[in-house]
Protein backbone atom coordinates (compact mmCIF):
# COMPACT_ATOMS: atom_id res chain seq x y z
CA UNK A 1 0.00 0.00 0.00
CA UNK A 2 1.32 3.58 -0.72
CA UNK A 3 1.81 5.49 1.96
CA UNK A 4 -0.96 7.22 3.76
CA UNK A 5 -0.70 11.06 3.08
CA UNK A 6 0.26 10.34 -0.54
CA UNK A 7 -3.19 8.31 -0.86
CA UNK A 8 -4.97 10.93 1.09
CA UNK A 9 -4.07 13.65 -1.17
CA UNK A 10 -4.89 11.40 -4.82
CA UNK A 11 -8.22 10.14 -2.98
CA UNK A 12 -10.46 12.60 -4.28
CA UNK A 13 -8.84 12.16 -7.73
CA UNK A 14 -10.04 8.85 -8.12
CA UNK A 15 -12.32 7.30 -9.95
CA UNK A 16 -15.23 4.50 -9.18
CA UNK A 17 -12.88 1.61 -10.05
CA UNK A 18 -9.65 3.21 -8.94
CA UNK A 19 -12.19 3.67 -5.42
CA UNK A 20 -13.26 0.26 -5.35
CA UNK A 21 -9.78 -1.19 -5.84
CA UNK A 22 -8.69 0.98 -2.58
CA UNK A 23 -11.86 -0.36 -0.81
CA UNK A 24 -9.99 -3.81 -1.53
CA UNK A 25 -7.25 -3.41 -0.50
CA UNK A 26 -7.94 -1.84 2.48
CA UNK A 27 -10.52 -3.70 3.57
CA UNK A 28 -9.65 -7.25 2.55
CA UNK A 29 -13.12 -7.78 0.56
CA UNK A 30 -15.67 -6.70 -2.50
CA UNK A 31 -17.38 -3.55 -1.70
CA UNK A 32 -21.19 -3.00 -1.67
CA UNK A 33 -22.39 -2.33 -5.30
CA UNK A 34 -24.39 0.67 -4.07
CA UNK A 35 -21.92 2.87 -2.43
CA UNK A 36 -21.31 6.02 -3.79
CA UNK A 37 -18.29 7.37 -4.23
CA UNK A 38 -18.69 9.96 -1.73
CA UNK A 39 -19.23 7.26 0.70
CA UNK A 40 -16.13 5.26 -0.57
CA UNK A 41 -13.92 8.36 -0.24
CA UNK A 42 -14.86 8.83 3.25
CA UNK A 43 -14.91 5.44 4.33
CA UNK A 44 -11.52 4.72 2.49
CA UNK A 45 -10.11 7.78 3.53
CA UNK A 46 -10.91 6.94 7.53
CA UNK A 47 -9.40 3.65 7.28
CA UNK A 48 -6.23 5.09 5.79
CA UNK A 49 -5.86 6.86 8.59
CA UNK A 50 -7.66 4.03 11.34
CA UNK A 51 -4.43 1.77 9.97
CA UNK A 52 -1.49 4.27 9.88
CA UNK A 53 -2.62 6.49 13.03
CA UNK A 54 -3.41 2.77 15.14
CA UNK A 55 -6.87 4.14 15.94
CA UNK A 56 -7.70 1.44 18.51
CA UNK A 57 -6.28 3.52 21.32
CA UNK A 58 -9.03 6.31 19.82
CA UNK A 59 -12.06 3.75 19.81
CA UNK A 60 -10.99 2.72 23.31
CA UNK A 61 -11.07 6.12 24.71
CA UNK A 62 -14.78 6.14 22.87
CA UNK A 63 -15.91 3.25 24.78
CA UNK A 64 -14.74 4.61 28.16
CA UNK A 65 -16.31 7.96 27.38
CA UNK A 66 -19.55 5.77 26.52
CA UNK A 67 -19.29 4.10 29.21
CA UNK A 68 -19.12 6.67 31.26
CA UNK A 69 -21.98 9.03 30.23
CA UNK A 70 -24.38 5.79 30.54
CA UNK A 71 -26.72 6.22 33.20
CA UNK A 72 -26.31 2.42 34.08
CA UNK A 73 -23.38 0.78 33.03
CA UNK A 74 -25.43 -3.08 33.13
CA UNK A 75 -28.77 -1.13 30.32
CA UNK A 76 -27.19 -3.29 27.44
CA UNK A 77 -28.88 -3.41 24.10
CA UNK A 78 -30.83 -5.33 21.95
CA UNK A 79 -31.29 -7.18 18.56
CA UNK A 80 -28.32 -6.60 16.10
CA UNK A 81 -26.54 -4.97 18.85
CA UNK A 82 -25.94 -8.08 20.91
CA UNK A 83 -23.75 -9.84 17.78
CA UNK A 84 -22.24 -6.54 16.62
CA UNK A 85 -17.92 -6.56 18.06
CA UNK A 86 -17.31 -3.35 19.80
CA UNK A 87 -15.24 -1.47 17.57
CA UNK A 88 -17.50 -2.03 14.49
CA UNK A 89 -18.23 1.30 12.50
CA UNK A 90 -21.62 2.08 10.75
CA UNK A 91 -21.42 4.06 7.79
CA UNK A 92 -24.80 5.42 6.27
CA UNK A 93 -25.18 8.46 3.81
CA UNK A 94 -28.79 10.18 4.28
CA UNK A 95 -29.97 13.37 2.99
CA UNK A 96 -26.35 14.37 1.43
CA UNK A 97 -25.00 13.85 4.75
CA UNK A 98 -22.71 10.81 6.15
CA UNK A 99 -23.41 9.81 9.34
CA UNK A 100 -21.12 7.50 11.76
CA UNK A 101 -22.02 5.05 14.45
CA UNK A 102 -19.81 2.93 16.43
CA UNK A 103 -20.95 -0.63 18.27
CA UNK A 104 -19.71 0.08 21.70
CA UNK A 105 -19.53 -2.49 25.20
CA UNK A 106 -22.55 -4.14 26.27
CA UNK A 107 -24.39 -3.90 22.63
CA UNK A 108 -25.00 -0.15 22.41
CA UNK A 109 -23.90 2.50 19.96
CA UNK A 110 -22.23 5.70 19.96
CA UNK A 111 -23.96 8.69 17.67
CA UNK A 112 -22.09 12.32 17.93
CA UNK A 113 -21.00 11.30 21.26
CA UNK A 114 -24.40 10.15 22.37
CA UNK A 115 -25.13 6.77 23.56
CA UNK A 116 -28.15 4.48 22.47
CA UNK A 117 -29.03 1.62 23.10
CA UNK A 118 -30.24 0.30 19.40
CA UNK A 119 -29.47 1.16 16.26
CA UNK A 120 -33.38 2.37 15.43
CA UNK A 121 -33.02 5.05 18.44
CA UNK A 122 -29.85 5.93 15.88
CA UNK A 123 -31.98 5.86 12.99
CA UNK A 124 -35.07 7.89 14.49
CA UNK A 125 -32.14 10.36 15.64
CA UNK A 126 -30.71 10.88 12.52
CA UNK A 127 -34.36 10.68 10.47
CA UNK A 128 -36.65 12.40 13.27
CA UNK A 129 -38.94 9.41 12.46
CA UNK A 130 -39.38 5.94 13.63
CA UNK A 131 -38.00 3.15 11.54
CA UNK A 132 -35.70 -0.37 12.00
CA UNK A 133 -32.17 1.03 12.31
CA UNK A 134 -31.08 -2.80 10.93
CA UNK A 135 -32.91 -1.90 7.57
CA UNK A 136 -31.69 1.83 7.57
CA UNK A 137 -28.09 1.28 8.35
CA UNK A 138 -28.53 -1.88 5.13
CA UNK A 139 -28.00 -4.70 7.88
CA UNK A 140 -31.15 -5.99 6.76
CA UNK A 141 -33.30 -6.16 4.04
CA UNK A 142 -36.68 -4.08 3.79
CA UNK A 143 -39.80 -6.79 4.18
CA UNK A 144 -41.75 -6.47 0.94
CA UNK A 145 -45.27 -7.27 1.17
CA UNK A 146 -47.36 -9.25 -1.08
CA UNK A 147 -50.52 -9.79 -2.23
CA UNK A 148 -51.25 -11.90 0.67
CA UNK A 149 -50.38 -10.26 3.39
Amino acid sequence: MEKAEKLLKRLPLLDIVELREQWYLHFNRDVEINMSSKLLRLAIGYRIQELEFEASDRCDAIRHLASLQSDQIEQKGYGYAQRMKPGTKLLREYRGKIHEVQAIDYGRFVYVGQVFKSLSAVARKITGTPRSGAVFFGLRAKRRMGLNG
